[in-house]
């Protein structure tokens, strides 16, 4: 009767060891790309609440476009101005502070980061503080504003001026220039593009102005 040792030979461990490493590898794997299309998919949630969520708060701050009486004495005629990748206006509300009451210098800007990707962001200065300083605002450092959404390809916006004399011309505007303009523009539209190659989504909002009589 054969009584030699039944164990595993050193060929059959490592053959094993060899099996076992290779399913560990592919478990491995298809567990990396399931947490890969779960994070693509809390990405893609989060940017389409963001593109829910951004135009109703512009919509907000520019329905509520006022101008300061004390700005109008003050002869300062700034309230709104924008361009392709700025804009500025005073606004009887505040998302910053969530106050509806008192208004804010509201200051709206497009950075474009390293890899040549948009970010939205916003600053806001509530009017006392304004007045307190003369009507002076500040110079603006990237600490002072806060980013809203960021990665996308292209943020630009454009403003409607008056009906143009010849229907063929465009009424958009890429810059409303408060030196030589008066008034604001009719409506700000907002093109966003979340990647290349892809068509934007449009926001077109009508603007009425208000008098503060502060």
């Amino acid at each position: 009767m054969d009584v030699r040792n039944k164990g595993f030979t050193l060929l059959e461990l490592m053959l094993s060891m060899t099996i076992m490493a290779v399913i560990a590898g592919i478990c491995f794997g298809v567990f990396h790309l399931g947490v890969r299309a779960w994070e693509q998919g809390e990405t893609r949630v989060i940017a389409n609440q963001r593109l829910r969520i951004i135009p109703e708060l512009l919509r907000r701050q520019l329905a509520s476009v006022s101008l300061p009486e004390w700005i109008r004495r003050d002869r300062r005629f700034w309230f709104f101005s924008g361009t392709s990748r700025s804009l500025e206006f005073f606004s009887r509300i505040s998302l910053l502070t969530q106050q509806d009451e008192g208004g804010a210098l509201v200051h709206y800007r497009v950075r474009s980061d390293s890899a040549g990707r948009d970010t939205l962001e916003l600053y806001e200065m509530d009017l006392l503080h304004l007045r307190q300083l003369g009507g002076d605002v500040p110079v603006l450092t990237d600490g002072d504003f806060q980013g809203l959404v960021s990665g996308w390809h292209s943020v630009v916006f454009a403003y409607l001026g008056p009906e143009p004399l010849n229907p063929e011309d465009d009424p958009w505007v890429g810059e409303w220039d408060s030196t030589t303009r008066k008034g604001i523009p009719r409506a700000v539209r907002v093109s966003v593009q979340s990647r290349a190659g892809g068509g934007p989504l449009v926001w077109i909002i009508p603007l009425a102005v208000t008098r503060d009589d502060g």
